[in-house]
């Protein structure tokens, strides 16, 4: 996704998520939206729905409401258990386990389907560390190359699949986002 395009998204994000808000105690509906900001009712659900993944807004009913604050502040226990994760994660992506194929070449295989779930569980104890994982997954080249691209991104995100340099950048910014949350 080039720069342009993503910051197009991000700030058709924040016109809908403003919209949301300003109809905070009664509610929207998407359709409502939609004539508000002069678009297909189709790309609000769609941004509604990156909204929903990145715990601005829910929907009840058909109507949607800005989400309040339920993020507690990183304890010292909560960060040192998240820290304890992330370097699980950095010691399996490092030392991946060796394979022969028939032929007696050998090869290297990194267990990502032990590093997916530790991604996850980190997206669930952290805000920030989830976007990383739903823009990750927005912009990766793979969704196009698996039949499971057609779904909607929360069944995307919950079987997602990067290739190996999109998966050591996203471990990258989840260090940089874990560092952020320690100076916090």
């Amino acid at each position: 996704m080039s720069d342009k395009r993503k910051r197009r998204l991000m700030e058709n994000l924040e016109k809908c998520y403003k919209v949301v808000q300003q109809k905070s105690k009664s509610g929207i509906s998407a359709s409502d939206i939609a004539e508000k900001l002069d678009v297909h009712r189709t790309s609000v659900h769609r941004w509604l729905n990156t909204l929903d993944l990145t715990d601005k807004v829910y929907s009840e009913h058909g109507l949607w409401y800005p989400k309040e604050a339920k993020f507690k502040k990183v304890t010292k226990n909560s960060y040192k258990y998240m820290r304890k994760l992330y370097e699980k994660m950095i010691e399996l992506r490092l030392n991946p386990k060796t394979r022969y194929r028939e032929n007696g070449s050998i090869y290297y295989y990194h267990n990502t389907f032990e590093i997916i779930p530790t991604i996850k569980i980190l997206a669930e104890m952290h805000p920030s560390i989830k976007e990383l994982l739903v823009e990750a997954v927005e912009n990766s080249e793979t969704r196009f190359l698996f039949p499971n691209s057609l779904l909607r991104l929360e069944k995307r995100i919950e079987k997602f699949t990067l290739t190996s340099h999109e998966m050591d950048l996203l471990i990258g910014k989840i260090g940089k986002a874990l560092d952020e949350i320690a100076n916090d």
